[in-house]
C-alpha cells in the first residue's frame, strides 16, 4: 500500500497544497491513504504521526519533499527509524530533482547517505550542547 503524506507550511498559499496533492496522486496514492496539514516549522505533525503509524509491511511511505518530515536531523532520524521499525520504504519524490525510492539500490544508498548526515549533524549539536554546559559549570566553579 502506498501512504502519502503533503505537509505545507502556513504562510504557503492553498495551492501549493493541491499540488503536493497532486504529485502524490500521480505517484499512485489514493486519496484516502494521503494525510494532509498545514502547519508552521515548530508545530507538532499530529498527520504525519498518524500516517506513520498506519505503516504495515513492505509499505511505501510516500511525501514529496524532505522537509515533510520536519527540518532537524532528529526529525529525519526518528521518522526513518519509524519507517524502519515498521519494515516499510521512504519514496520522496523531489530531492535535488531526483525522486528518492528505497526499494532500489540507488535510493537505499541515498536514504544511507541521509542517515549518515542527520546522525554527523545530530552528534556534533550534541557535542556542542555538552560543550556549552561544561562552559557554564567552569563560570560557576
Amino acid at each position: 500500500m502506498l501512504v502519502g503524506y503533503s505537509r505545507t507550511a502556513l504562510v504557503q498559499p492553498e495551492e501549493d497544497s493541491d499540488l503536493e496533492l497532486e504529485a502524490l496522486k500521480n505517484y499512485g496514492c489514493v486519496e484516502e491513504n494521503i494525510y494532509q496539514e498545514q502547519t508552521a516549522s515548530s508545530d507538532e505533525r499530529y498527520q504525519l504521526h498518524m500516517a506513520l503509524n498506519c505503516l504495515r509491511k513492505d509499505d511505501k511511505f510516500v511525501v514529496n519533499k524532505l522537509s515533510s518530515l520536519g527540518y532537524q536531523p532528529e526529525d529525519f532520524e526518528k521518522a526513518f527509524q519509524h519507517i524502519e521499525k515498521k519494515s516499510s520504504y521512504l519514496v520522496i519524490l523531489d530531492i535535488a530533482g531526483q525522486q528518492l525510492d528505497s526499494t532500489t539500490k540507488s535510493g537505499q544508498s541515498m536514504l544511507a547517505s541521509l542517515k549518515a548526515m542527520a546522525g554527523i549533524n545530530f552528534e556534533f549539536l550534541r557535542e556542542k550542547k555538552l560543550e556549552e554546559i561544561r562552559l557554564k559549570r567552569d563560570k560557576l566553579t
